[in-house]
């Protein structure tokens, strides 16, 4: 059946707790509860509801997957845009532009800095020839671009000038500024963040770049 649905089966050696001392004396501990429960020789008195249950598994299940994506060898671009496995993302409403941000939070995209790598382009450089075509040099440096870039940059300084904290700081414009989404930011909103992206967009869909 999984073969049947192309899923992907990944075996994982849990160490078991065996000659750790701590671990040890809480495995005798909780095998004694389960028995006394069980025999009835202690009781729970609150039972817990089932709301509390799903409550209480997905608040260990968002721990073990945050464990996982902290200590995973791969991915460290795409974990320094996206931290922690809860954030929420702002997609656009058009597919192919949504595949190219996607790409863009990967470091895969059919740019020829990430196609050298991968073996679909010949060279790192861009077209432009000033420079490799990296996401960043894509969005905030190709000459190719300047004029639907111009349009994104006026809409981020109005983003920035209405912001709450535009006093206190200078707006950098940077590739994480476009591609990160919302965490808590000193210096924008979540709508502020919904603007930036919906302006990062709009550039994508102007240069008519499938990445």
């Amino acid at each position: 059946m999984l073969q049947n649905s192309s899923a992907s089966v990944k075996l994982v050696h849990i160490p078991g707790h065996a000659g750790i001392e701590g671990n040890e004396i809480a495995d005798v501990k909780a095998r004694e509860v389960a028995r006394d429960l069980h025999t009835g020789r202690i009781s729970v008195s609150n039972d817990i509801s089932v709301y509390d249950g799903y409550k209480i598994a997905a608040h260990m299940l968002k721990k073990s997957w945050q464990r996982k994506w902290n200590e995973e060898n791969t991915g460290r671009f795409t974990h320094s845009l996206i931290p922690d496995v809860s954030t929420k993302i702002v997609f656009p409403r058009e597919r192919d532009i949504g595949v190219s941000y996607c790409r863009m939070l990967l470091h895969d995209t059919l740019l020829n800095d990430d196609g050298y790598r991968s073996g679909i382009a010949e060279t790192r450089l861009c077209s432009c020839g000033e420079d490799n075509e990296t996401v960043e040099h894509f969005l905030l440096q190709c000459p190719n671009y300047n004029t639907e870039r111009s349009v994104m940059i006026d809409t981020l300084n109005d983003i920035w000038i209405n912001s709450r904290e535009q006093r206190k700081w200078r707006l950098d414009i940077t590739e994480s500024l476009l591609l990160a989404p919302y965490s808590d930011s000193v210096c924008f909103t979540k709508k502020d963040n919904r603007h930036i992206k919906e302006a990062m967009f709009h550039f994508l869909a102007s240069v008519d770049r499938h990445l």
